[in-house]
């Protein structure tokens, strides 16, 4: 057998370590360009689509944050990754600028409501998930 071979048939068994770490649920939309007014606030806010729905795992890349100054504004560089069960409907279909929700997550209550905007895409030939380089969002 070859390493190619072995990878390979590995990959379903790899793939269902990765989901069981995913134990929060999320939700990924898209700006559709429109908007609407909304009916509480009466601000225009955004048209979005739904893109996917289902198991995730957020994670921040460092545990320190650099800084980055730029004139009339101080920034916070942090990597995070937002992994997606490969196969999953709509993981796949995931784009630049699409932003995911916390819907629930039972480790850490904390985190629901958090979003975060994708800032790059991933392929891989043996990937046991997507991951999307995020960035946080208000």
């Amino acid at each position: 057998m070859t390493l190619g071979q072995d990878l390979t048939a590995a990959i379903p068994g790899l793939r269902a370590e990765a989901e069981s770490m995913m134990l929060s649920t999320g939700i990924i939309r898209r700006a559709t360009g429109g908007t609407v007014e909304d009916p509480i606030t009466h601000e225009e806010v955004p048209v979005t689509v739904v893109i996917y729905t289902g198991i995730c795992r957020f994670k921040a890349a460092s545990t320190q944050a650099g800084r980055s100054d730029i004139p009339g504004a101080v920034v916070t560089d942090q990597s995070a990754t937002l992994f997606l069960p490969v196969g999953a409907p709509g993981a796949g279909d995931v784009r630049l600028n699409d932003v995911w929700e916390c819907v629930t997550n039972p480790i850490d209550p904390s985190k629901v409501g958090k979003k975060a905007r994708i800032t790059g895409g991933h392929s891989q030939t043996y990937a046991t998930a997507h991951r999307f380089p995020v960035e946080e969002v208000a």
